[in-house]
């Protein structure tokens, strides 16, 4: 794990309020990824953040724990192709391949 993730991580540990809400906040970005993917845009979650600079920047109140950024917007290039295999090479219904 990097430094600033680990940090990061660790800082939201120590607070209850935040680790109570993390994972409904990573399932909320994954949705708008999904969401923008479908309008026709790219994204980007961005975890590794100094979240202090960024709190700083944008005057965000201290009340506000910023665990992901996302971008949103246009790609200027194709993103490179998955490496993954497709569904039906992966996963069985009901029965065992031989």
């Amino acid at each position: 794990m990097s430094d600033i993730i680990q940090k990061e991580f660790f800082a939201l540990v120590r607070n209850r309020h935040a680790v109570k809400h993390f994972d409904s906040n990573y399932k909320l970005n994954n949705q708008e990824i999904m969401t923008a993917k479908a309008k026709g845009l790219d994204s980007c979650p961005i975890g590794g953040f100094d979240s202090d600079a960024f709190n700083a920047e944008f005057a965000v109140p201290s009340r506000y724990i910023p665990i992901l950024l996302v971008a949103i917007g246009k790609g200027t290039v194709c993103a490179h192709p998955s490496s993954r295999f497709p569904v039906e090479q992966t996963i069985t219904w009901n029965s065992f391949r031989s």
